[in-house]
């Protein structure tokens, strides 16, 4: 039950710190594709070095470590994080303008898909289960 409290807090700290790296100016934007009918637009907010999340971690948790061990082996690649605005329909069909975030890992090798939506678009009980 420990662990998963601490896998729980883990994740939670890596959410919240790509959202709040998400709030910061960004001097480098990324130009729109030419021809894309629903891109608005992609801005890289920053880059995350594999050492400043597992830094930002042992901060956030304390020096744990058997978490830090966690941290070590969950975290194998740099990661950057862009703002996307995209062109999309409202619930009454009218076309409206949304945002999101995107987090791509700075590596070669295969990685497994993570997607994470705002309350409207998820089970209330996961995210029930997930604020435990």
């Amino acid at each position: 039950m420990k662990k998963q409290q601490l896998y729980l807090k883990f994740y939670l700290f890596l959410f919240l710190s790509i959202w709040i790296a998400g709030c910061s100016s960004s001097s480098d934007p990324t130009p729109t594709p030419q021809g894309n009918k629903y891109l608005v637009s992609s801005t890289l907010i920053t880059n995350l070095t594999k050492t400043q999340i597992i830094t930002n971690a042992n901060v956030f948790f304390g020096s744990d470590p058997t978490l830090n061990l966690f941290i070590q082996a969950v975290v194998k690649s740099d990661l950057k994080v862009y703002k996307v605005i995209y062109k999309t329909k409202n619930a009454d069909n009218t076309d409206i303008q949304a945002s999101g975030l995107l987090v791509i890992p700075s590596t070669t090798e295969a990685m497994p898909l993570i997607s994470y939506q705002h309350g409207t678009q998820t089970d209330e009980t996961l995210l029930l289960l997930t604020s435990i």
